[in-house]
């Protein structure tokens, strides 16, 4: 019974600090008209004045949004968390 007690406690309090940037990334929303509608994304960058590599993430595979959401699979941020690391 503790076991469960303590994984129902990772998972949700775990799962919070992840809800929020980590305090060494800068996150910017971007939007881009391009005439037939409207790209959302989100550029994410490491607090540092030196040149860092680039990654270009494209949800894709039917409804998934920029975080790595989809509607039919369910919610768990994989994209947004893997920039976050990535940065």
């Amino acid at each position: 019974m503790m076991l469960r007690i303590l994984f129902l406690a990772l998972t949700l309090f775990g799962t919070q600090a992840l809800a929020a940037p980590p305090s060494n990334v800068l996150l910017w929303p971007i939007e881009l008209d391009t005439g037939s509608g409207t790209l959302y994304g989100s550029l994410v960058l490491p607090k540092s004045d030196k040149p860092v590599p680039v990654v270009l993430i494209i949800a894709g595979s039917g409804p998934t949004d920029r975080d790595g959401n989809n509607t039919i699979g369910g919610r768990n941020d994989s994209l947004k968390k893997l920039a976050w690391r990535l940065a």
